[in-house]
């Protein structure tokens, strides 16, 4: 299943095959800039299930024998079906770049809503020990010793 998935959401993000970028070769050069001293390393298709027809025949029969009437029935990968590398373009934004301090109103309302919700929260278990005690107390089932019996 994982390599099913693998292999669908590269596909998804316009990918037939995988590409590696080697951690030492990132350089950082501040915040958003990231520059590659060296350049990707693109790797074959011939691994993805969706091109291979003996890979794609070994993982269905598996999705097949392990769900079996659940899984559709698929052709597999044909020369009418070639899939094509289509790169995606991916923009990037941030809502806030720096942090700012909140207004004071909205500070009050914040510091407000979680004492209040931390309190009472409290506040409800104890009251409902304290109302489980008392009715076992009003029943007669109190922990104490009566000399009088």
């Amino acid at each position: 299943m994982f390599i099913s998935y693998y292999w669908i959401f590269l596909y998804d993000l316009g990918q037939i095959a995988p590409t590696t970028y080697s951690y030492s070769d990132i350089i950082d050069n501040g915040p958003g800039v990231v520059n590659l001293s060296q350049a990707p390393k693109t790797h074959t298709s011939t691994n993805n299930i969706f091109i291979n027809q003996t890979l794609f025949d070994i993982y269905y029969s598996y999705i097949r024998s392990t769900f079996g009437s659940q899984v559709p029935q698929l052709s597999g990968p044909g020369n009418e079906a070639a899939l094509e590398r289509d790169d995606a373009l991916f923009l990037q934004s941030y809502s806030c770049l720096q942090r700012q301090w909140k207004s004071p109103l909205n500070v009050l309302i914040s510091v407000f809503a979680a004492d209040y919700a931390l309190f009472f929260g409290l506040y409800s278990l104890v009251f409902l020990i304290a109302g489980a005690l008392q009715s076992q107390r009003k029943n007669g089932n109190s922990a104490r010793c009566d000399v009088n019996k």
